[in-house]
């Protein structure tokens, strides 16, 4: 068994992402590593054979959470990445953690270096997503109550960390880390707009490490075509990781620039098999698509 795991979240929603997603990692990123499939019993046995039979590691849990959660009513199954940090996922001494609508483009290897807790400060390019803290949770929290419930004062105007990627070494992984999880859930989840990313902030506050924007690009729901594609986001030129966390996702818009990518991925995740040596190639589908924009913007600007 190798000593670092790329794992991703799934239920039966979400089995072709989960598939592009260790395919774009196999093909582009050159990772030697395990894979894991986080998933619930939703799925059939026949959909994760196909996981199995390609060296990917399942991992099938109960749901945690059975009602929306957020004021943004988002899935109840996210919860269940929590389950990334109990004593199982031990038998590794890094883990990586990718949310299933990502798809990578180069080399991973460099995230093995955290010691910590890790994941990417969440940009704000032009207005596009609030970065800090308090975005993360209702409007007009009230501060002071929140403090109040978890024992802990925090500045609501320090940045705060997109989880779609987070890296961590294992060695934080105690008997209680889970159950600590759940009740600071349990506790705070009133307040917040979304799942597990305000939980994590709020547990990890002050004590994470802000890895490389690279390695979790956020492609919103502007960015699938037209002038603002690259204008609005200048990292994707650079990008490792794109997390396409918006509404839109290009495996439901054909006219997507990412379509292409993500159907080739997909497609490629046929002849994938873990522990066969794959010799790491760039992206080129990518970067050319992301060169050439930026050319056609330079002689028309």
């Amino acid at each position: 068994m190798a000593n670092a795991a790329i794992v991703t979240l799934a239920n039966a929603s979400w089995i072709a992402q989960a598939k592009q997603l260790f395919s774009s990692v196999y093909w582009n990123a050159g990772w030697q590593g395990d894979y894991v499939l986080l998933t619930d019993y939703s799925c059939t046995p026949a959909e994760l054979s196909w996981f199995t039979d390609r060296g990917i590691i399942v991992k099938q849990t109960d749901q945690l959470q059975n009602e929306s959660v957020g004021s943004l009513q988002r899935p109840p199954f996210l919860l269940n990445k929590l389950y990334i940090f109990t004593p199982y996922f031990k038998r590794w001494e890094k883990i990586i953690y990718l949310d299933a609508d990502v798809v990578v483009l180069g080399s991973l290897d460099v995230l093995l270096n955290v010691m910590g807790f890790g994941a990417v400060r969440r940009a704000n390019f032009f207005l596009d997503e609030a970065a800090t803290l308090r975005s993360q949770f209702r409007p007009k929290v009230n501060v002071n109550k929140l403090s109040s419930i978890t024992g802990i004062r925090y500045d609501f105007s320090s940045p705060s960390f997109n989880s779609g990627v987070l890296v961590f070494a294992t060695s934080l992984i105690d008997e209680t880390l889970f159950a600590r999880l759940l009740s600071f859930f349990e506790k705070s989840k009133s307040f917040y707009r979304m799942v597990d990313q305000p939980l994590l902030n709020l547990f990890f506050y002050g004590r994470w490490q802000a890895l490389p924007t690279a390695y979790n690009v956020l492609v919103r729901n502007y960015v699938h075509s037209g002038f603002l594609t690259k204008l609005r986001n200048p990292f994707l030129c650079y990008a490792r990781v794109l997390h396409f966390n918006g509404l839109k996702k290009p495996w439901q818009n054909s006219h997507s620039v990412y379509h292409g990518l993500w159907k080739k991925n997909f497609d490629q995740a046929e002849f994938m098999m873990v522990g066969r040596a794959v010799p790491m190639r760039p992206n080129k589908y990518a970067m050319r698509k992301i060169y050439y924009f930026f050319c056609s913007l330079i002689k028309k600007y």
